[in-house]
């Protein structure tokens, strides 16, 4: 078999297996691939009791909502790029297509500042719905991805909100 046919037969295996890949291998894209990553030492998310955790691969946690949808935590630290908050969230829709997204909103969520983005995008022709939140806290980046398969509901959103404000790290 082709290096090209491996590749698609590939890229065909992750998107009907689990788009939630895609977030994945785009978080880490964000600061440059795993084997970089400096991730945060010591920070508490207090995880609601029926979300269950999944394999997070490189990320620092993800979890399986009762509803279906699907929630990834990643944190870098050390950024010395200073990029804005747009620019981060932005990073994390590198790789798809046919984007159809909210306007990007400063959002305050608990006590963290950040870039609330929430659409619609498709990686290999699969719809992902998504809610992107990303936040700086002292020198480290946390970005927060909740996503499903069909619209994301109205109480997976609001669940997905309180427990990015149960962030604790640093002098919080």
């Amino acid at each position: 078999m082709k290096n090209t046919e491996k590749i698609r037969v590939l890229r065909s295996r992750l998107a009907s297996i689990f788009p939630a890949v895609f977030l994945l291998l785009s978080a880490c894209s964000l600061m440059g691939g795993a084997e970089k990553l400096q991730h945060a030492d010591d920070y508490d998310l207090g995880r609601p009791e029926n979300w269950n955790k999944i394999s997070k691969k490189d990320s620092d946690h993800a979890y399986s909502l009762p509803s279906g949808s699907i929630v990834i935590v990643n944190s870098s630290c050390d950024h010395r790029s200073g990029a804005p908050l747009d620019v981060l969230s932005n990073q994390l829709l590198i790789g798809s297509r046919k984007r159809k997204m909210e306007p990007r909103r400063d959002e305050k969520i608990g006590d963290h500042a950040g870039a609330w983005t929430a659409g619609r995008v498709e990686m290999d022709g699969v719809p992902i719905y998504l809610n992107l939140f990303v936040t700086k806290n002292e020198d480290c980046v946390f970005d927060f991805s909740l996503m499903r398969k069909s619209v994301i509901t109205a109480s997976d959103t609001a669940e997905f909100k309180k427990f990015i404000a149960t962030l604790k790290y640093g002098k919080d």
